[in-house]
């Protein structure tokens, strides 16, 4: 049973959150409706959509977008069916230290917001514990 009760906001459903390596840099986690997410990040699920609603994504759809979600200076990761890890889609085309200043205040002020204990630069792959 889901903590909390925020589990049917997410079973089967796409879900994009962020997270922050030991160096600072940002990744997207894209969940793909089963991949792990974090409770404090489903807590405040509402931060993450109002932020990832504002991406445009001209290649969305198709396998391309991890690209444009790079070009927001953002290291992609996507869950691999069914059982996971987190794989990694695509690296930043600019460093998020370098991404707009607005965007990255944005994320870095989310409750809760996860600190994972890895370099996504290195990172092929991030496993989640809830």
């Amino acid at each position: 049973m889901e903590e909390s009760g925020y589990g049917e906001h997410f079973d089967g459903m796409d879900f994009d959150w962020f997270a922050v390596d030991t160096s600072g840099e940002i990744g997207l986690f894209a969940s793909s409706g089963y991949g792990e997410i974090p409770l404090e990040v489903r807590r405040n699920f509402q931060a993450y959509d109002t932020i990832t609603s504002g991406f445009i994504l001209p290649r969305l759809g198709t396998s391309a977008v991890w690209k444009d979600y790079a070009w927001y200076g953002l290291f992609v990761y996507d869950w691999l069916h069914y059982s996971g890890p987190y794989i990694k889609q695509a690296e930043p085309v600019i460093l998020s230290s370098r991404i707009h200043a607005d965007l990255r205040k944005r994320i870095l002020a989310i409750p809760g917001l996860p600190h994972l204990n890895v370099l996504f630069s290195t990172a092929r792959e991030v496993v989640i514990q809830r």
